[in-house]
């Protein structure tokens, strides 16, 4: 399932998981695979993280 189909709560779910892998650690390719995401989305969540905090990280609506 591609994160285009996914609702945004659960797309919210896994970036913020995404997140705290990346704190902890883990690679963009390990966060992706453990999240569910796509390696751009990774990079767009922690980029997001990186520049706004955690308020940042959710998507906005669709």
């Amino acid at each position: 399932m591609s994160t285009k189909h996914l609702s945004p709560e659960v797309l919210n779910e896994r970036r913020l998981e995404a997140v705290r892998l990346r704190l902890d650690g883990h690679t963009v390719a390990q966060t992706a695979a453990r999240a569910g995401l796509s390696a751009p989305t990774v990079s767009a969540a922690w980029k997001a993280f990186r520049e706004g905090g955690w308020t940042a990280v959710p998507v906005r609506p669709r």
